[in-house]
């Protein structure tokens, strides 16, 4: 459960008079690694999984799965999601079945069996996780500091991406020796059947310390990658990318082509690791970014790398605001935020970490409070001394997230990391220790929240390609949208013959808690009012919501039907017959011509896939069956029940 802990009278004159509440979460005293908050038990409010690892020898794993009662009261719960050092966590439905599956990656510290240190974990949906076996689920057994959810090929089932480094020797805790990787990155493409097709092709092994985040930097409809690390010296990355050159840290931007293949497209000032986060801070429709990198690894200045960046972004274009406070996170991961603390409509900035200058570690809150014009760093971001000095602590080598955890509408800190020798909270924490806690929001200055409303005029248009269909779906804002910046939209997408989502949207649809956001993250179409999908014929069913600033979500439209089967010839039934018998199915056909058969299991997983002409008989085990048969002149697709 959790513990109170309230400032001294120091801090409280110094804070205005008001108390913070730290919460704290007992048994985490962690660092390097990564938190993730979703509502893993699908019962309408947020939960927390921590993973690092302790400052000190023996460095073990640190962290934990903490199950919220619904007003920011945590009960810790057991999990087999264990990644240490570098540990990365995402969160997504993977299978399907309308709940929040774990890609996650890290080092194997202090015992830590592999399964337990990488891979992924399903849900029964009550928040009970089993780690997936690897031959269904793949993955690279190795430390991966990044490990990204996404739909890359947009043909709108989920897939994976595990990010190594090119190299890297780590001690292996089962083998009791150091063992040496050599890592290229994969996509894991999943297959119509509920397989996954590897690629490692692209990137090959050109880049070390991988700090990877997802989004659509240029409003095209698919899902880029921004990346932060080192090229080795010893990189052939100009084989591929010829405009880059090894030996160097880089940030840069890969833009996809949509078909799940990147090409660089942007490459920026140099950062290292570090952090970085995405949000339109001036209104323009066009995605911002914040980042950081860690300077103790920079030439020729060590430290200049530490300064926070903000790059704007105008039509897929990006200029760099002076230079943020320095603040060193000296891990990877969450240090940077964009995102709406009080309610007014736009995303503010959070970032923190080791300030060189001033000897601190500290935590940086600015208010964003710009109207029009230009936006600049002097006029257009506010310092909020409230919550920068003395309201959340500083830390290094930390994780934030910020998300709703007491379900008041205003957005709560949740943290992670070594707080050393600051001036500032040392009356509560003490110093050079490792925390893990959560701080409310301010709701007494945090504006009204008002919920939007659905996306209106929903329409979706179909091309045919081959034997499938392109199907672009669009929307317009919702009509109580007024003033707010960074408004994001998140699509549902559910095949209704398998009863399998393929965008499960992380999102309660319908009912009293309709819209609830089930991770704090933008919605998944991003800043996009239209997005395109290639499906194969079959039912559907989809609908959209608003997220707003805050990352908070609205109302979902009316659910939409769409049969991609109108318009495409169907086989006659005149002389075609499915049936069963004595356990097996048995189609016969009087009509001349070679047939193709394909069956599924009700959730979607392809389990025969045969030509054949005139009669065709198999044994299956007792169930239902998604029974499709196809040929020249069309095809057919039915419910089959065998007995």
């Amino acid at each position: 459960m959790k513990k109170i802990i309230f400032l001294g009278l120091f801090v409280c004159l110094f804070a205005f008079g008001m108390n913070a509440q730290y919460n704290v979460f007992d048994g985490i005293a962690g660092q390097h690694g990564d938190i993730a908050v979703g509502d893993v038990d699908n019962d309408g409010d947020l939960d927390v999984l921590f993973a690092g690892e302790m400052r000190y020898a023996p460095h073990a794993y640190q962290g934990g799965l903490y199950i919220n009662d619904g007003q920011g009261n945590f009960t810790y719960k057991e999990c087999p999601v264990m990644p240490g050092f570098r540990a990365c966590i995402d969160l997504g439905d993977i299978d399907g079945d309308g709940d929040l599956d774990i890609l996650f990656g890290g080092h194997k510290n202090g015992g830590i069996y592999e399964a337990n240190a990488r891979g992924i974990a399903l849900n029964d949906g009550q928040g009970n996780f089993t780690i997936a076996d690897i031959a269904d689920y793949p993955h690279l057994e190795m430390l991966c500091p990044t490990v990204v959810f996404a739909d890359f090929n947009n043909d709108g089932l989920l897939d994976y991406l595990n990010a190594p480094e090119d190299e890297q020797t780590r001690w292996d805790w089962e083998l009791e020796q150091d063992i040496t990787y050599f890592g290229k990155w994969t996509f894991y493409f999943q297959q119509p059947d509920g397989s996954f097709v590897a690629d490692d092709t692209q990137f090959q092994n050109y880049f070390r310390d991988p700090v990877i985040t997802a989004g659509d930097f240029d409003n095209d409809g698919d899902v880029d990658l921004f990346y932060q690390g080192y090229i080795p010296p010893a990189s052939a990355v100009n084989e591929t990318f010829p405009d880059l050159t090894a030996g160097r840290w880089a940030t840069l931007l890969f833009a996809n082509d949509g078909t799940g293949q990147f090409s660089l497209s942007y490459d920026f000032a140099y950062s290292g690791l570090g952090s970085c986060d995405w949000g339109d801070l001036d209104g323009n429709g066009w995605l911002d970014v914040i980042f950081v990198g860690d300077g103790f690894y920079m030439i020729p200045d060590v430290w200049e790398a530490l300064h926070n960046r903000i790059c704007l972004n105008f039509n897929a274009s990006f200029s760099e605001l002076p230079a943020l406070d320095r603040a060193g996170q000296f891990s990877l991961q969450g240090a940077d935020v964009l995102q709406d603390f009080d309610n007014d409509g736009d995303v503010d900035v959070l970032f923190g970490g080791w300030n060189a200058d001033i000897q601190l570690q500290k935590t940086y809150v600015y208010d964003n409070i710009y109207s029009s014009g230009d936006f600049d760093y002097e006029t257009s971001l506010q310092y909020n001394t409230y919550l920068t000095d003395s309201y959340i602590p500083g830390m290094s080598e930390q994780d934030f997230e910020c998300a709703d955890l007491n379900g008041d509408n205003v957005v709560d800190f949740v943290y992670m990391g070594f707080k050393g020798a600051n001036s500032f909270n040392t009356d509560v924490w003490g110093d050079n220790v490792n925390i893990a806690a959560w701080t409310p929001g301010l709701s007494d200055r945090a504006a009204a929240y008002t919920k939007l409303n659905a996306p209106r005029n929903l329409s979706a248009t179909k091309t045919a390609v081959g034997d499938k269909w392109q199907i672009t779906f669009s929307w317009d804002e919702p009509d109580n949208i007024g003033a707010k910046k960074s408004v994001t939209y998140n699509l549902a997408l559910k095949n209704t013959t398998t009863g399998k989502w393929l965008y499960y949207p992380n999102a309660i649809v319908g009912g009293a808690k309709d819209g609830f956001r089930q991770v704090n993250r933008m919605g998944n179409m991003y800043l996009n009012k239209q997005w395109t999908l290639t499906l194969p014929q079959g039912n559907y069913e989809w609908t959209v919501q608003a997220i707003d600033p805050a990352r908070l979500g609205g109302s979902f439209a009316p659910m939409q039907s769409l049969d991609t089967q109108v318009g495409i010839k169907e086989l006659s039934l005149d002389g075609l017959k499915v049936t069963s018998s004595n356990g097996n199915l048995v189609i016969t056909d009087n009509n001349a011509g070679l047939l193709n058969l394909k069956v599924y299991t009700v959730s979607g997983q392809t389990i025969m896939d045969t030509p054949f002409s005139g009669y065709f008989s198999a044994p299956l085990q007792k169930g239902a069956y998604i029974v499709k048969i196809m040929g020249n002149q069309g095809s057919i697709t039915e419910k089959t029940v065998i007995k």
